[in-house]
């Protein structure tokens, strides 16, 4: 009885630290097997883009200049050697202050932009990133946004150096 008394308070005095303390970073799944200084294409592929069009389109474009900075070009015409695709998802979270803090945190909007770089031939990932990260600006100002998530995504490629 007693282990599981000191579990629990360990796990709530935890559960208070860490509260509050949502780490946005970019995550990277890359499958192993892949050379990626040998791919030298991109082709798009249907996703989840977001609803806006204007959105889907600067999303699109700062995708493209981050691929073009890593070497690869983008074929139309032809498949490429890599499919490229997104998908958008947002979400509220609650922020919650220190214990102890009335007020707390009003909720914050999260923004979450998957981008998946898929084989050709059998549509499984080569890597997949995903950044979450809070929206805190108006919409006319989202434009300077998304870059900044695009090229903190694009960080992480795991081909070429960049230019």
């Amino acid at each position: 009885m007693k282990p599981i008394v000191v579990s629990c308070i360990v796990l709530v005095a935890l559960t208070t630290v860490t509260e509050g303390q949502t780490k946005y970073k970019v995550t990277a799944a890359v499958t192993k097997d892949v050379d990626f200084a040998q791919l030298m294409t991109y082709s798009w592929t249907y996703g989840k883009p977001a609803l806006n069009k204007e959105l889907d389109a600067w999303i699109v474009a700062a995708v493209d200049r981050e691929l073009d900075a890593a070497g690869l070009i983008k074929t139309v015409a032809v498949l490429g050697d890599v499919l490229v695709t997104y998908e958008v998802i947002s979400r509220t979270d609650l922020g919650l202050g220190a214990p102890g803090d009335e007020a707390g945190q009003p909720l914050r909007w999260v923004g979450t932009l998957n981008v998946s770089l898929l084989n050709p031939g059998n549509r499984w990932p080569m890597v997949r990133f995903r950044l979450g990260t809070p929206i805190d600006v108006e919409m006319s100002q989202l434009h300077g946004e998304i870059d900044l998530v695009v090229m903190e995504i694009f960080a992480k490629y795991p081909g070429r150096p960049r230019n």
